[in-house]
């Protein structure tokens, strides 16, 4: 999930989504992957997240970067909707909204977890200005009644900018979420029984970025963007995350980030540096255990085995900043495109695609 370079934000030209069906691509071998990528559709407006449900329903969000965001989150429907999600009313907004409780501000993931639940992550920072009060929150949405369960504020953290939510996990047996913070660089680690939130591994060295020169597409970009894309293993023993503008690849065990008689000071020591990645944005772990990560600097999907051997799933020249990643439990990878390195230059429009092995 990426964050906060104001002025490479694209201008919003609108909302709407069309479906493309099958397109021709390529992987870094040069092999027809006609049957495997798919554009699933197309978007004016600049999108970051995406989810899907068991029953393949689709969720996307819409950060508010810049003026012109219509919808903050939003189902996918078959006949080409776009259904504000999960109601109108939540979705509504003005630059003069300062009763944020049932409003979305700047969402920048949605992610849906083994139970089958929606969770929206709300940064409160519209226009990337600052965390304004009661804004930043976490909800959980009940797919079969399409109603918020329940609504996570993170108020005894007291948020501020430079501070931006990024990415969410969900351990539904340990009732944690694990949310990637990307402003300073951190992990949030909250308790979904009690409510409350803890700022862990702050600042520390592998949750932040001190050098941040990459090239996307034959752009050289200076930028350190923290800690950012975040994925919880299979088992649920390990949280994987690491700094966008870096390619060291960190994890550390869920246990010490459950366990409140534990310093904050003494977690530095158990992290595990796992691979050198590749600048990423977007990761989520695969049914067999690998974990898929975006990768900026080749336009492509990448897999790192258990093994930690990091191979090229697929590559495409459409694939601009492959922005999140869901995976459904029949191994279908979704993934969207946001080409923050392009700004205002940006010619194509945003693509959810769609690939299969």
């Amino acid at each position: 999930m990426t964050c906060i370079v104001v002025s490479w934000l694209l201008t919003v030209l609108g909302l709407g989504w069309s479906c493309s069906g099958e397109a021709p691509a390529v992987t870094s071998d040069g092999t027809p992957q006609r049957d495997r990528l798919r554009i699933e559709c197309t978007s004016p407006m600049q999108w970051t997240g995406v989810a899907v449900s068991r029953e393949k329903r689709i969720f996307v969000n819409y950060p508010r970067w810049r003026s012109g965001v219509t919808v903050s989150v939003a189902e996918l429907l078959s006949d080409g909707r776009v259904r504000p999600y999960p109601s109108e009313n939540w979705n509504s907004w003005s630059d003069t909204t300062t009763d944020f409780s049932g409003r979305l501000a700047c969402v920048q993931s949605v992610f849906v977890d083994d139970k089958n639940l929606l969770w929206v992550l709300d940064t409160g920072n519209p226009y990337l200005q600052g965390v304004r009060a009661g804004a930043a929150k976490l909800l959980c949405v009940d797919l079969s009644a399409d109603t918020v369960r329940r609504i996570y504020t993170f108020e005894d953290l007291k948020l501020s900018a430079p501070r931006y939510l990024n990415d969410v996990r969900i351990d539904t047996d340990a009732r944690i979420a694990y949310i990637s913070e990307s402003g300073v660089g951190s992990l949030i680690v909250v308790d979904l029984a009690s409510g409350k939130s803890r700022l862990l591994l702050d600042r520390d060295a592998s949750t932040t970025s001190e050098t941040g020169s990459f090239v996307v597409e034959g752009r050289a970009l200076s930028l350190k963007i923290h800690c950012d894309g975040i994925a919880l293993s299979r088992d649920k023993a390990h949280i994987y995350y690491k700094p966008l503008s870096v390619t060291e690849l960190y994890r550390i065990e869920t246990r010490y980030l459950r366990d409140t008689s534990l310093p904050a000071a003494d977690l530095s020591g158990r992290v595990q540096f796992v691979a050198n990645v590749g600048i990423c944005d977007g990761m989520e772990f695969g049914t067999d255990g690998s974990l898929y990560l975006t990768s900026l600097e080749h336009n492509a999907i990448k897999r790192l085995s258990p093994d930690r051997t990091l191979v090229t799933v697929v590559q495409d020249t459409r694939i601009k900043w492959p922005d999140s990643i869901a995976i459904t439990e029949d191994g279908i990878l979704y993934f969207t495109t946001s080409q923050i390195h392009l700004g205002a230059g940006a010619t194509d429009p945003y693509y959810l695609f769609s690939y299969t092995e």
